[in-house]
């Protein structure tokens, strides 16, 4: 990644994908250099300053989906995922103008129990990953 205006690279590496994906979406953490991507299996990491500038999942739309629906990006910002849901393999129709829904960040865990699971994943974006949004932890 190269920040042009001050001509020089900010990051360099592989871009991680799930197995047998393909990369669905590439942007910016809303009002932050924090880079963002999607998979074709909905997994959304996000390139974190903490752990050595590692890509962090922050979504996991197999997790949230109902049903086969596919989630569309529009964007990531304020501990939330902007989308437009569409049925499976589907992509948003332009008219009339899809709904943009919000869904929260939830950092994907081992499921030991409902309760294990949630606190698992407050431990980790309050401890961990909390920081990557502009130094302010994320409360979802």
């Amino acid at each position: 990644m190269l920040d042009v205006a001050r001509e020089e690279r900010v990051h360099q590496g592989p871009l991680p994908l799930s197995p047998n994906t393909t990369l669905t979406w590439l942007g910016f953490v809303e009002n932050t250099p924090t880079l963002a991507t999607q998979d074709s299996h909905g997994m959304l990491r996000v390139l974190s300053p903490q752990f050595g500038g590692s890509w962090v999942p922050v979504f996991d739309a197999q997790q949230a989906r109902k049903g086969s629906e596919v989630f569309w990006v529009v964007g990531v910002g304020r501990g939330e995922l902007s989308c437009v849901v569409c049925p499976a393999g589907g992509q948003p129709q332009v008219q009339p103008r899809p709904v943009v829904t919000r869904l929260p960040l939830h950092v994907p865990v081992l499921d030991g129990g409902v309760q294990d699971v949630e606190l698992e994943s407050t431990l980790i974006r309050y401890c961990g990953v909390g920081g990557w949004v502009g130094g302010v932890f994320i409360c979802v």
